[in-house]
């Protein structure tokens, strides 16, 4: 018997649907393609565009594309603007869930390129985190982060492509929580697009709450330096004498994400202030801070989570050493809790150092470049020179700290 091998040729159609935004490689202009064989080409976009999708007798949203040849079949290459070249750069963000947790919360630092990929860490619970991975063109993405001696996150990022503000939200979730973090764009350098209405030094405090049987009662403090880059440099303390500090972006509308991991990892705390104003002249926001329980310690040794408020203002140091750092220049300085009986009262001269003679024998110095202070006071129940620490916040004429007395904290206040 003779036997026939009827081979089917046919031509495609294979087309840019934007010409001027890429091309295809291999494009069998004029060619017979054989019904049924496999056959693989490639949309190759111009600069400033990306490829989106293969459309016609099938479909792809792959670029290198391999597809079964069939009569009459129709194949178009469609290429769009690129979307991700206006928002590639830095995102910070703080994460935390709705019952705010030591083990939810956290912070992430991601850069993202012009083509959609991106890479950062996650830190929480006393870990760095490192993630890569791709955002889609419909503004998404979603990986699994794993971490070394526990169970893995899941990272998702919410609508990349349609911010808000400069900002865009994402979820680190795991079977135990769900937590949302806002992920601000720290757009700055120091070369072309310096952060000038943010550079310079500021001092704020975190709100005292004055209950010291059960949380710390004193004003925690920090200083903060911020460079033509915009990155904040931030160094303090917690009102139990727990130090903090980070450095991070701030974000193009303001708002500066903190997170500063303690207690061995198992505590932290975390905010998401914003500067005000044009230039910035006030800082201020909520905050949580979050202690784990600590077997035999002196101060607290209980868990505790704490909501209050941060706020802080510009500190310049002025030209004349003869200056005070702040107005009015007779004031005076209180001492609450801290196992202290009553408060305690002093009246007080402003000037470069303040000296307080009196029963109770306070000192503080004003450091004039930083805008810290020290001091010490002689504690009236103990009977013991006690350690004095905090910052001067020259946009409220004052300065706020805290003290360690036997095993509860206090405030310092001069106004």
């Amino acid at each position: 018997p003779v036997v026939r091998t009827i081979i089917c040729l046919s031509q495609i159609s294979l087309v840019t649907n934007q010409v001027n935004m890429g091309t295809i490689t291999r494009n069998f202009t004029g060619d017979y393609l054989e019904a049924g064989k496999s056959y693989t080409v490639t949309a190759v976009p111009k600069p400033g565009y990306v490829f989106a999708s293969w459309a016609g007798t099938t479909n792809s949203t792959n670029a290198a594309f391999t597809f079964t040849m069939q009569p009459g079949m129709t194949l178009a290459a469609n290429f769009i603007v690129n979307p991700f070249i206006p928002l590639k750069g830095l995102y910070n963000g703080v994460f935390y869930a709705n019952s705010v947790t030591s083990g939810s919360s956290g912070f992430i630092t991601m850069n993202t390129t012009e083509s959609g990929s991106y890479s950062g860490k996650i830190l929480m619970n006393g870990g760095t985190y490192p993630f890569s991975g791709a955002i889609s063109l419909a503004g998404t993405s979603q990986i699994t982060v794993p971490r070394a001696g526990t169970n893995a996150v899941t990272l998702l990022l919410g609508d990349f492509l349609n911010q808000s503000q400069s900002s865009f939200t994402a979820n680190v979730t795991n079977p135990a929580f769900i937590s949302v973090s806002l992920m601000v764009f720290c757009p700055f350098n120091a070369t072309t697009n310096k952060a000038t209405n943010y550079m310079g030094k500021y001092t704020f405090v975190i709100d005292a709450i004055h209950n010291p049987t059960v949380y710390p009662a004193g004003y925690g403090w920090a200083t903060a330096t911020i460079d033509a880059a915009g990155q904040v440099t931030m160094i303090g303390k917690l009102a139990d004498g727990t130090a903090i500090s980070q450095t991070a972006g701030i974000g193009a509308n303001g708002y500066w994400p903190i997170f500063s991991s303690g207690y061995s990892g198992k505590g932290c705390f975390l905010a998401i202030p914003s500067f005000q104003g044009t230039p910035a002249n006030y800082l201020t926001g909520d905050t949580a801070w979050i202690k784990p329980f600590v077997a035999g310690a002196k101060f607290y040794p209980t868990n505790f989570t704490v909501f209050s408020t941060i706020y802080g203002y510009p500190f310049v140091t002025p030209g004349s050493a003869s200056t005070p750092l702040f107005t009015p220049m007779v004031g005076k300085i209180y001492l609450n809790d801290g196992n202290l009986n009553s408060q305690l009262a002093e009246d007080v001269t402003v000037g470069a150092t303040v000296v307080v003679t009196g029963m109770d024998h306070v000192t503080v110095t004003l450091n004039r470049t930083t805008g810290t202070f020290t001091g010490s006071f002689l504690h009236p129940v103990t009977h013991l020179t006690t350690p004095l620490s905090g910052v001067v916040l020259q946009g409220s004429g004052g300065a706020y700290g805290s003290f360690l007395g036997t095993n509860q904290t206090g405030s310092f206040l001069l106004e």
